[in-house]
């Protein structure tokens, strides 16, 4: 992105405007970038005010460019959960959103009564990165 550099300011504290504030790309850039793109699953974890959500923003970017589905989802919203049960249903709806995928989850968890939670979670996920690599992932069930 080419942006002239009169109209970049300096940002101190949350997340950058990749079209307005100035960005210092660091060696953690490229490496998250390279391990989303090669399947990885990545937790960024580091103290307060140091850049996390700027260096996703950016790799977000960066793939949706390349034209990568993927979803974006904040933990924290999805509040404290009162089962693993209602937790995984919470992450799988919040991840069928962001992606835009068709997905009646209860129906989704009927169709799979001898799964424990953690099995359909990871039926859902395996379903997902199939969709990933040009397989369809209308019917879930």
């Amino acid at each position: 992105m080419s942006v002239a550099p009169t109209s970049l300011r300096l940002q101190v504290g949350g997340t950058l405007v990749p079209s307005r504030d100035l960005y210092i790309s660091r060696p953690e850039d490229e490496e998250l970038y390279t391990l989303l793109r090669s399947g990885e699953y990545v937790n960024i974890l580091s103290s307060r005010q140091v850049g996390k959500s700027s260096l996703m923003l950016r790799a977000e970017l960066r793939l949706a460019d390349e034209g990568w589905s993927f979803a974006v989802v904040d933990l924290t919203k999805l509040g404290i959960a009162t089962s693993a049960e209602v937790y995984f249903k919470g992450l799988i709806r919040a991840i069928t959103r962001e992606m835009k995928l068709e997905l009646d989850i209860e129906a989704f968890w009927r169709a799979h009564p001898d799964e424990t939670t953690s099995q359909r979670s990871i039926s859902f996920f395996s379903r997902c990165r199939a969709r990933a690599v040009g397989a369809t992932c209308r019917n879930l069930s």
